[in-house]
């Protein structure tokens, strides 16, 4: 089902080619439902009545800048959307205000305007090949980016699947950092890129690290400010097409863009550690998530840094996350440290590697024969063998 759009625009012009547009998308996605408005107060006023809607903002609109930011205060299901003929840096730095901003130009792509609502931006009768697989950290340093590392690494080499690794972390780009690489070049060079350019702009992009492919994410948000973020929607949609796997390494922070890579994952690994704390975070992550329409049969709860006393088990960690846990990783300090210090991967003859080799084994649809098989058979079945 499409989203709801809302035209916030007083021009004639803009209001009949926003109708144009919607009359152009693909007859089997169906018609979304639609509502303009000529004020921003109206507007505003109008995203608070609907639900998770597109909020498209013609830029000369008087108080567009306003609308933008109280629509990320007071609406934060919403997805605004700025529109212009033609966008420079200070047109967009007067708008932003310093928080997300996706751009669509005038006339309307219908094809770009699609992919905002939910519609797939590729071309009729192509479908979605691969999988996507999210790894959502409880909070910053629980593992989550270590976990999807490795197990991409193993999926590309051990297992021989087509997988790249996305780093959708627009704050830190810590990837790059980890590996021992340059961070360059990333996805700022898909800022400001209509969505119907992504699938031929990414593949320039690509990176290697020893047999995986991978997208790196800017060393800073501020990139991105001008222009807004990448197209996601028709990046993925491409990717999912070549690639077997897709594992996007997501921010802590969920916003609209997030939140829709999240609701087409196949699996959300939602990684945490067992203090109480980090679990209290992880219960606020997994009602987050299923407030995105991610079902709970699609979010796994991987423990991280077990192993210590007093342990809790899985009863109280799901009466306090409201999920039980699906996996359990060693804590193995050691081996963690000692392989991010090289900038190398987790020694796989650690206690730490040995449970990591087995998640991946276990996503490639192998059989484990190590100890680990009955905690991995649990992983998927929720059963204990």
């Amino acid at each position: 089902m499409l989203r709801t759009v809302l035209l916030c625009s007083s021009d004639p012009a803009v209001v009949r080619d926003f109708e144009r547009a919607l009359t152009l998308l693909p007859a089997d996605e169906g018609v979304p439902r639609s509502q303009i408005v000529h004020a921003a107060l109206d507007g505003l006023r109008a995203a608070r009545e609907l639900d998770g809607p597109v909020v498209l903002i013609d830029a000369r609109l008087p108080s567009a800048g306003d609308l933008l930011r109280a629509l990320r205060e007071d609406v934060p299901d919403a997805l605004p959307v700025a529109l212009a003929a033609a966008w420079s840096e200070p047109l967009g730095s007067s708008l932003n205000g310093g928080g997300e901003l996706q751009t669509l130009e005038t006339p309307l792509d219908p094809v770009a305007l699609g992919a905002l609502l939910g519609a797939s931006p590729q071309p009729r009768g192509a479908r979605k090949n691969g999988r996507l697989l999210c790894f959502l950290g409880a909070q910053n340093g629980n593992g989550a980016s270590t976990l999807s590392l490795h197990i991409a690494h193993a999926l590309a080499t051990k297992h021989e699947r087509r997988s790249l690794l996305l780093e959708l972390d627009f704050h830190s780009g810590a990837l790059a950092c980890r590996l021992g690489i340059r961070p360059e070049p990333t996805l700022a060079e898909l800022s400001g890129v209509r969505a119907e350019a992504a699938p031929q702009r990414w593949r320039s992009i690509v990176g290697s690290w020893r047999g995986l492919d991978i997208l790196l994410a800017p060393a800073s948000s501020n990139a991105l400010s001008a222009r807004g973020l990448p197209p996601i929607d028709s990046l993925l949609a491409s990717c999912l097409q070549e690639y077997d796997d897709v594992l996007a390494d997501l921010p802590c922070s969920i916003n609209a863009s997030i939140r829709k890579v999240m609701a087409k994952a196949d699996l959300v690994f939602l990684v945490s550690t067992p203090e109480i704390t980090a679990l209290h975070l992880a219960s606020r992550r997994f009602q987050r998530l299923l407030a995105a329409g991610v079902e709970e049969s699609r979010i796994r709860l991987v423990l991280n840094r077990t192993g210590g006393e007093p342990a809790l088990d899985d009863g109280d960690v799901q009466r306090i996350v409201g999920i039980a846990p699906s996996f359990r990783l060693p804590n193995d300090y050691q081996a963690a440290a000692a392989a991010e210090s090289a900038a190398e991967l987790i020694a796989p003859d650690s206690a730490l590697g040995a449970g990591l080799a087995g998640l991946a084994s276990t996503l490639a649809g192998k059989k484990s024969r190590s100890s680990l098989r009955r905690g991995l058979e649990w992983f998927f079945t929720g059963k204990r063998s």
